[in-house]
């Protein structure tokens, strides 16, 4: 874990600690968590046409699937949720989302960054819900948003 005045950067050795997925499904390459701004981060991925998302999505013209897309803004969710409650043990899984668009095809080769934002939590049932929402930028324009992400805590 590098630390920046007021930031936290995050490599993939460091975000195994805030996530339960390993090898191809920790699909993030870093995080950066802002101190002062505890309520968002932004996660970045250099997308390769070895991995594993492209294969037949679609042969001759590989485009990363829009589920991948939800799951990389679902795993930047996820460290933020532990980021900001560090006290709590487990991990958000999803259970809803809405208004997911997909507006620019993401290709292997390109840099993506994802910025998730916390909405709310509410304790239902018993259970901790997280509320985030989320986008992913290709070249500084958006490529696919969620506006909202429901997560559950699971421990």
């Amino acid at each position: 874990m590098e630390k920046e005045s007021s930031r936290i950067v995050l490599d993939r050795d460091r975000l195994e600690y805030y996530l339960p997925h390993r090898d191809w499904a920790l699909a993030l390459d870093s995080v950066t968590y802002d101190l002062e701004i505890k309520d968002r981060l932004t996660a970045t991925k250099k997308l390769s046409a070895t991995d594993p998302y492209f294969k037949g999505h679609f042969p001759g013209n590989p485009v990363l699937p829009g589920h991948w897309q939800l799951e990389l803004i679902c795993l930047a969710g996820a460290v933020l949720c532990g980021l900001m409650f560090p006290a709590q043990n487990g991990y958000p899984i999803l259970t809803s989302f809405e208004g997911m668009k997909l507006r620019r095809p993401i290709k292997p080769g390109d840099s993506i960054e994802i910025r998730v934002a916390f909405l709310r939590q509410e304790i239902i049932h018993r259970n901790t819900h997280y509320f985030l929402s989320g986008a992913i930028f290709l070249n500084g324009k958006k490529a696919s948003s969620v506006e909202e992400i429901h997560g559950v805590l699971v421990t």
